[in-house]
C-alpha cells in the first residue's frame, strides 16, 4: 500500500478519536526538494506517540530518528523540536535518559515497521 493511501486509512480508522478531527496534510510538494526519509517518518510517528500520551514511546522515537540521521527540512525540524518539548516537560530526567538510551539503540527500519503494524492493527 502506498504511503498516502495507508495515511488515509488510518486516519479513517482514527477519527473518532480526535475531537478536533484529523487533518490531511499534502507533502507532495516537498517531494521535489526534501523527499521524506525514513527519519522524517519516524517523528512523526514519535509526534503522534505523544500525542496519544505515550511520552517514553515517544522519546524513543524521537532519539532514534535523529541518532540515526540528520531531520533535514525545517518543518521536520520544527516538528521534532517541538515534541522533543513535550517530552521533556512530561517525563523526569532519569527516564529521559533510559528512553534515550534505548532509542539510540533502535533500527530505523524495524521501529518503521513496528509503528506502522502498530498503527494499523
Amino acid at each position: 500500500m502506498e504511503k498516502t493511501r495507508l495515511a488515509l486509512a488510518v486516519a479513517a480508522r482514527e477519527l473518532d478519536r480526535f475531537s478536533d478531527g484529523v487533518f490531511f496534510v499534502d507533502l507532495s510538494v516537498q517531494r521535489d526538494r526534501y523527499p521524506l526519509t525514513l527519519n522524517d517518518c519516524v517523528v512523526v510517528s514519535g509526534a503522534l506517540s505523544a500525542l496519544e500520551g505515550d511520552l517514553e514511546r515517544a522519546s524513543r522515537l524521537l532519539t532514534c530518528a535523529v541518532a540515526s540521521g540528520a531531520v533535514r527540512p525545517q518543518a521536520m525540524l520544527a516538528i521534532y523540536r517541538h515534541y522533543r518539548a513535550i517530552v521533556r516537560a512530561g517525563l523526569d530526567r532519569d527516564t529521559i535518559r533510559r528512553c534515550r538510551e534505548e532509542g539510540r539503540a533502535l533500527d530505523l527500519v524495524e521501529v518503521l515497521d513496528e509503528e506502522l503494524a502498530r498503527r494499523l492493527a
